[in-house]
């Protein structure tokens, strides 16, 4: 096996460190998340997908802390994996973890504690 490595335009990608955002009152999701998590630390936090946002490959992911958050989708397309449809509002249970797959500017997955 090489001794080769593997990076991109952030640097070696076995010395990056994902990066918390720590959010105690609601707030809106942002390029500034990918790669790293959104860190909910208190009861009641609503986590905004805005428009024209994100793109298609895009990734983030939220972890609610001690008790559950919300995810509200200004796009038209958030879907809860495995369900059948669209839906505007997702729940993270409480401790659950959540990771957006974004398919498009107006869409994507939710996967994880989320119902």
């Amino acid at each position: 096996m090489g001794t080769g490595g593997v990076s991109d335009n952030s640097g070696s990608l076995r010395e990056r460190v994902p990066q918390a955002r720590l959010v105690s009152n609601s707030a809106n999701l942002a390029t500034t998340d990918l790669g790293n998590f959104v860190l909910a630390i208190s009861a009641g936090v609503t986590m905004t997908i805005p428009t024209s946002t994100f793109d298609s490959g895009d990734i983030l992911s939220i972890i609610a802390r001690g008790a559950s958050a919300q995810i509200s989708a200004a796009i038209g397309g958030m879907i809860v994996a495995g369900n059948a449809s669209a839906t505007a509002v997702a729940t993270i249970a409480d401790n659950g973890v959540a990771s957006l797959i974004f398919t498009s500017a107006a869409g994507c997955f939710v996967t994880g504690n989320v119902s």
